[in-house]
């Protein structure tokens, strides 16, 4: 009679034992935090590309070279974000210009904003189409280009894509930028591939 109980009681034990511990890995999943696949918040980027601009003075003119920017911001939420940048550009302008070559440094803050277009297999938005337009002063070197600094205005749009590193993006962007050292008008536009990354 006794053994009878003892088995009963080991069959119990084998039964309930599988039952808690499933139980106890509910629990923990249903503890554990939820990651966000896209992160959103601060962020810090840079960019390199391809740069064309009139020259100033000589808008019949072109001026080409190369272009590096570098940005920090805050994203206020999936579709808005603030940010300040860095934009610089060495540009070679034709022989025949009066004007030699130059640089462009061009500091200032910008609005953005992120518009979905695509989502992954799993339903998260990835893809990303930026627009983003900002203003500042572009300071020249040398000197020659235009007295000390000049106000200036930027356009630009992207694709980004958001990646499974969950705080790493990458895309193409392209703007439009002006300015007016001088008197005269200097408009042009860059071509870019980006990397941000989000904290």
């Amino acid at each position: 009679m006794q053994l009878a109980r003892g088995f009963a009681l080991l069959a119990l034990g084998g039964v309930s034992l599988p039952a808690v511990a499933q139980q106890r890995t509910a629990v923990s999943e249903a503890a554990a935090p939820a990651f966000q696949e896209v992160e959103r918040g601060g962020y810090a980027g840079a960019a390199f590309g391809f740069a064309l601009t009139t020259v100033p003075g000589e808008s019949s003119k072109l001026a080409t070279g190369s272009a590096v920017d570098v940005e920090l911001g805050y994203d206020l939420g999936s579709y808005f974000g603030l940010g300040a940048f860095l934009w610089a550009a060495q540009l070679t302008t034709p022989s025949d210009a009066t004007l030699g070559d130059f640089s462009a440094l061009f500091p200032g803050a910008e609005v953005r904003f992120y518009l979905p277009i695509a989502s992954d297999g799993n339903g998260v938005k990835r893809l990303f189409f930026d627009v983003r337009a900002g203003g500042g002063v572009m300071l020249f070197e040398p000197g020659a280009v235009g007295p000390g600094a000049t106000a200036a205005g930027r356009l630009g749009i992207s694709i980004e894509y958001f990646t499974r590193l969950r705080h790493f993006s990458v895309g193409l962007g392209a703007e439009g930028i002006a300015a007016a050292p001088g008197g005269s008008v200097m408009a042009g536009g860059t071509v870019s591939p980006f990397a941000r990354y989000s904290f």
